[in-house]
């Protein structure tokens, strides 16, 4: 398991919910993405989406057997590899 969290009987429930938070960030990164490009601009935007994904590592890295924290930090660092995803691309064919 992650990083020798606690013994409980519902640990395949813990490294689901550990393993989905992320692709479940994804999912609302990717949707959010268009309108806050838009919005806010694509340079502005995959900045802030960096910023993100370094307070999602830093919540990550500072858990100490805590699932909740392992939870919360990929669900936030999946936001930003959602939005980050869907606009670098965008942008880089707009600047090219």
């Amino acid at each position: 398991m992650y990083r020798d969290l606690e013994e409980k009987g519902n640990k395949a429930f813990l490294e689901g919910v550990i393993t989905s938070s992320f692709v479940l960030g994804a999912l609302c990164g990717a949707l959010m993405a268009t309108y806050l490009g838009e919005k806010f601009g694509r340079q502005r935007t995959i900045m802030v989406g960096a910023c993100i994904f370094t307070c999602g590592a830093i919540i990550q890295g500072s858990s100490i057997r805590s699932s909740v924290m392992i939870a919360i930090g990929r669900l936030i660092t999946g936001l930003s590899i959602g939005c980050n995803g869907v606009l670098c691309p965008t942008y880089i064919s707009e600047v090219a």
